[in-house]
């Protein structure tokens, strides 16, 4: 027997494996937490009971500030008080204990080692009223390796401080059978007398709806103990009784910055509002910059309005930064939200076709009362700068692979090609057609209506109340008010998880903006975004590297860049791919370069008012020959080799040298055709048939099979999730930020939530600076871009 329990204590110290927990010993005899599991979760509270839990509630649910007040009371005696309050990893407590008459302060830390093991370490300095301070130091661990099961091991007072207790050793483990049920048994021993001298306490917790636990327990020293815990919004009110305890009543609150999970909670009313500040993709804080939230991050807040977290919802667009494809996907996130019984208003300012179409998913559209209606229908806007380069003496020398690659145009034209103009005519018919059937389902505008507001143009509030098209006029600061004099508004966000481990992820990196090697300062300064590989591997690989990550969704919005880096990233996606489901979602745009990069994956999911294709390829320079001769500039080449004219800027090329870049632009067309035709399964005739730089919708896309699925974010996570064995509630959504540099501060929307000018947008549009893109990054290399037109509404 001795042998055994030295075997037992030699194991559990070597590779404490037995799961954290407070010491029990003075959890029931001290300590105003009794019938608390040290295996369990209780947000601040971890700070007495076992602090390796604040290092798994701050990965599960993120380091917001929490707190936790108890009183533990005898109508005979003074109270024991307890507070304690926690941020991140990091949680600070106090106690006042009147039959020991001693105050206890606790500095404690909770780190995770792994998605599963977590490490939680206190310091606390005990003071008597008396004689006989001292310091005690504990360590312990928690293991959390399924949904339904976890393990706790803490050792107390390690530090043997003199006059002290001997080291308290408890083990713990919680088992979750069925959900709203819980068990936990917690066993304690001291060091002196292992095994020998042993306390246990088992509780089952019961959660017969959300927000509601029921608590029974027995501990072999103060045999029964019952309790109860109510979540109301951002606070948890618990109490428990144990009769035969010295202070026999406990009651206390948490808090915490993020509600909780409650079918208690009173009728809510949440607010969203969408603005400039949006991103196709998450941007982490910087030094002097918050962090900007993402398309995701609005997508995943209807979610949990649709969830049951709000019972109205209010919803102001001041404008919407992102394209049309986007804007349809929050139209179906706002549906969801209604068909899940959710109230919802919308409220616009000056609003075009976007915000509508995002307005006109709910259940009612007002109008502010100065505010109007651009009803302009689609146009696609080009800049031609022939006429510019020949005034300066310049020209421009490109070639181009594919009957509708015409991007070059804009450099060699003064007006589109007719193939150009035919491709742009029918995108916006089409275009034009997916919309018309949103809004003709969402409040009847079929297309004799749409043509007549597309007359009129501009629409004032009372003609947009006269054509139908809002439900009323009327100021979203105004709703606001009377909203509050009776309920408390909040704005829709995430509530805490009351988990067991740490559920698995689909993880999701964002792809948005031009295609180049490096990084660009120029269009950084000009608040234009950039896909580069190196950056875009590093995010690549924190997905992978997460343990918790079973599926990977990239988020394509790109019109394209130069062929080396999409190649590259087009590569190393298809080597990916083979560990784990890797799917993309196409935003507005993923052509030419952006689809390139999206062609390996697994699954490909595109919304039908998505651009994508463009399968061709150009290349060229400019030539500045003209205006050296002007400036009387002259340039001598002097070489060996027979094309010196090849990457020069003073001269055109040669017939000859024409054709060696004719033959390079082959190369690189029939290599991205190739590619193509391999990884979605087309002969390279079909795959030939839909290149040629022609530009299609992505219900076009899936017809051609360009694309396998009609649908955004919230089809293309689901279906990487469910493809990984992952059912709906079970996983996490987490997407990859992108980090924020010290010259990121001064581009667009870099210091706080409303857009900041740039250097270059002092001076032009947003929309202006995406037109001049190709004309800031063309260097000498092949380019996929789409062809330089935005289209607008």
């Amino acid at each position: 027997m001795k042998n055994l329990r030295t075997w037992v204590m030699q194991l559990t110290f070597a590779i404490g494996t037995v799961s954290l927990a407070p010491a029990l010993g003075e959890a029931l005899n001290g300590n105003l937490d009794f019938g608390s599991s040290s295996s369990l979760n209780y947000e601040a509270r971890n700070v007495f009971i076992h602090p390796a839990g604040l290092g798994f509630d701050t990965s599960l649910n993120g380091s917001d500030l929490s707190t936790s007040f108890a009183v533990a009371s005898n109508p005979n005696q003074a109270s024991d008080l307890a507070f304690a309050t926690a941020f991140g990893y990091f949680g600070f407590g106090i106690e006042r204990l009147t039959p020991q008459a001693v105050s206890r302060y606790s500095l404690a830390l909770g780190l995770p080692l792994s998605s599963t093991l977590f490490i939680g370490t206190r310091l606390r300095l005990n003071r008597f009223d008396v004689a006989g301070n001292y310091e005690s130091w504990g360590l312990g661990f928690q293991y959390r390796p399924a949904p339904w099961l976890t393990f706790a091991f803490f050792g107390d007072d390690l530090n043997q401080p003199s006059g002290a207790p001997p080291p308290q050793t408890t083990f713990s483990a919680s088992v979750r059978p069925i959900q709203r049920v819980d068990l936990s048994l917690d066993v304690s021993t001291p060091a002196n007398q292992f095994l020998r001298t042993v306390s246990a306490q088992g509780v089952i917790a019961l959660s017969p709806f959300e927000g509601f636990r029921l608590r029974f327990g027995y501990h072999t020293q103060h045999q029964w103990l019952a309790g109860v815990q109510f979540h109301f919004g951002n606070t948890s009110v618990f109490s428990s009784v144990q009769p035969t305890s010295a202070r026999p009543i406990m009651v206390g609150f948490q808090s915490s910055v993020t509600p909780y999970r409650s079918s208690l909670s009173m009728p809510r009313v949440s607010k969203i509002t969408i603005d400039s500040s949006l991103s196709e993709n998450k941007v982490g804080a910087s030094l002097l910059s918050p962090s900007k939230a993402s398309l995701l991050d609005l997508l995943q807040d209807l979610e949990e309005a649709a969830s049951g977290a709000s019972t109205a919802l209010l919803i102001k667009i001041e404008s919407f930064p992102l394209g049309l494809a986007s804007a349809a996907e929050v139209h179906s996130a706002i549906q969801r939200v209604r068909n899940a019984g959710v109230d919802t208003e919308v409220y616009l300012g000056s609003a075009g076709l976007k915000e509508y179409l995002i307005a006109a998913a709910a259940d009612r559209v007002f109008l502010e009362p100065e505010g109007e209606i651009r009803w302009l229908g689609l146009r696609a806007e080009k800049y031609f700068f022939k006429g510019l380069l020949d005034k300066i003496g310049a020209e421009g020398e490109f070639l181009a692979a594919g009957k509708y690659k015409s991007a070059p145009e804009m450099f060699l034209r003064k007006e589109s090609s007719a193939a150009s103009r035919e491709a742009a005519v029918d995108e916006m018919k089409l275009l034009e057609s997916e919309l018309l059937s949103i809004l003709k389902s969402a409040r009847k505008i079929d297309l004799e209506k749409w043509n007549r507001l597309q007359s009129l143009g501009v629409l004032g509030s009372d003609e947009a109340l006269k054509e139908g098209i809002v439900d009323g006029i009327g100021s979203f600061a105004s709703r606001l008010a009377s909203k509050e004099k009776s309920e408390k508004l909040f704005p829709v966000g995430r509530r805490r998880y009351d988990r067991l481990a740490l559920p698995p992820r689909i993880s999701v990196v964002v792809a948005k903006g031009n295609i180049l090697p490096g990084k660009s300062r120029l269009l950084s300064l000009g608040g234009a975004s950039q896909v580069s590989p190196g950056p875009l591997e590093a995010q690549l690989e924190e997905a992978e590297q997460d343990e918790r990550t079973k599926g990977i969704v990239l988020r394509v919005s790109s019109p394209g860049g130069e062929v080396l880096a999409s190649q590259q990233i087009a590569v190393r996606i298809a080597d990916r791919k083979k560990g784990m489901p890797f799917y993309v979602s196409m935003g507005d745009v993923a052509a030419s370069g952006g689809y390139y990069i999206s062609a390996p994956a697994h699954r490909v999911f595109a919304h039908p008012l998505t651009l994508t294709g463009s399968i061709g390829v150009f290349l060229g320079k400019f030539n500045f020959g003209g205006l050296y001769r002007w400036l009387d500039l002259h340039k001598e080449i002097i070489t060996s080799g027979p094309y010196p004219g090849l990457y020069s800027e003073d001269r055109p090329w040669s017939p000859a040298e024409k054709a060696v870049m004719g033959r390079r632009l082959g190369k690189y067309y029939g290599s991205f055709v190739s590619f193509v035709a391999k990884h979605r399964g087309l002969t390279l005739a079909a795959a030939e048939e839909v290149a040629g730089g022609r530009v299609w919708t992505g219900r076009q896309g899936l017809e051609k099979k360009l694309v396998d699925e009609l649908g955004g974010y919230y089809e293309a996570v689901r279906s990487a999730a469910k493809a990984a064995g992952l059912n709906e509630g079970e996983f996490d959504v987490n997407e990859i930020e992108t980090s924020q540099g010290i010259f990121d501060l001064f581009t667009e929307g870099s210091l706080g939530s409303a857009p900041t000018p740039s250097a270059l947008s002092l001076f032009f549009s947003r929309s202006d600076i995406e037109h001049f893109r190709l004309l800031t990054t063309l260097r000498d290399s092949p380019f996929l871009y789409l062809a330089p037109y935005r289209m607008l509404e």
